[in-house]
């Protein structure tokens, strides 16, 4: 893979294990409680997007959204954006869904690929089926897991 779209999503509403001081427990409790981990269940821990000067992406909301063009495979014309954790909390439910629609878009073209679409909820589907047979067969508590989606267009 030269430069695929990686993001890291962080999922669940609880965050903190049986284990944690109560200190902890109660830091990681209000940053749910102040993040999309709260509403939505997930939050985005990181992000890296290729998008071009003429489709930017809708969660880009100014020029420094974007690092430097790079000068490996890259267009000249596309740019590598990087986002970080403590971004992804300051996002609101409605630039998590932007921040997701912009993950799946053309980096050319904007367009939104569809088959990606499809073949990430199949496989999202797939998952869910597998922990449900797991589960079916051994109790277990999912608690702060890391889903990390690889997307490569070249």
């Amino acid at each position: 893979m030269l430069e695929p779209n990686v993001m890291d999503l962080k999922l669940g509403t609880r965050q903190h294990s049986d284990g944690d001081s109560p200190d902890k427990i109660a830091r990681k409790i209000l940053r749910c409680a102040e993040t999309t981990s709260g509403v939505m269940g997930v939050r985005i821990s990181g992000v890296q997007c290729v998008w071009s000067a003429t489709a930017a992406p809708a969660s880009a909301s100014s020029a420094s959204s974007a690092s430097a063009p790079s000068t490996s495979s890259l267009e000249t014309s596309q740019f590598m954006r990087r986002k970080g954790k403590y971004w992804g909390r300051l996002l609101a439910p409605d630039g998590v869904r932007a921040a997701l629609r912009d993950f799946v878009v053309d980096p050319v073209t904007g367009a939104l690929r569809i088959a990606v679409v499809r073949r990430l909820l199949v496989e999202l589907e797939e998952l869910a089926a597998a922990l449900r047979q797991v589960r079916f067969y051994f109790s277990f508590r999912i608690m702060t897991e890391y889903l990390t989606v690889l997307i490569n267009y070249k």
